[in-house]
């Protein structure tokens, strides 16, 4: 009876596409709580590479039901998680990285981005292997960043959440890989 009770959640698990993902060797669960005990649903996850190196494992996820067109919705709760695999990367190549994303998809509102990426940039320092940088998509607020289970600040406007959520999703996103994997479940 244990087995049979095993594979029924196991299938509805399945059904549901609240599976849980592994990539390189880093654990992503199939389903998250935020704040106000929101449910949020892993969409996906990737591997961000960069000449050749495994630079940190990625996973968005997403509430329930979100499509495709839907992910970049303003009123839509959204988070990214990103698991540093490589040994180290500065600060500053975490920065370089950021503004070269926004830039690649954003050159035409660069000078009304630029004081947010600013802000943005000084929330970020040298991380190293099995550090989390986690980047929450809040509506009505704009994005939040922690790191190591701590909130290090948050920068304003559901405009600049989405220039920030295009680095990894937008039409020029710093990895076409990464993006097909990172919406692979939806």
């Amino acid at each position: 009876m244990t087995n049979r009770y095993f594979v029924g959640l196991l299938l509805l698990l399945i059904c549901a596409g609240a599976v849980a993902k592994k990539v390189a060797g880093v654990e992503f669960p199939a389903q998250i709580t935020v704040e106000n005990h929101q449910k949020l649903v892993l969409s996906g996850a990737g591997v961000r590479t960069k000449y050749f190196f495994n630079i940190y494992a990625c996973a968005l996820y997403v509430p329930h039901g979100t499509d495709k067109n839907s992910v970049f919705a303003a009123d839509s709760r959204k988070r990214l998680i990103m698991h540093i695999t490589y040994k180290e990367v500065s600060g500053d190549k975490l920065k370089n990285g950021f503004v070269e994303g926004i830039e690649a998809n954003h050159k035409t509102r660069l000078p009304e981005l630029k004081t947010r990426m600013d802000h943005f940039n000084t929330l970020f320092s040298t991380v190293h292997r099995g550090d989390e940088i986690i980047l929450d998509f809040i509506p009505g607020k704009g994005v939040q960043v922690s790191a190591q289970g701590k909130v290090l600040g948050a920068v304003a406007g559901d405009d600049f959440a989405k220039a920030v959520l295009d680095i990894w999703l937008g039409p020029n996103p710093i990895n076409n890989n990464l993006k097909q994997s990172l919406m692979s479940d939806i």
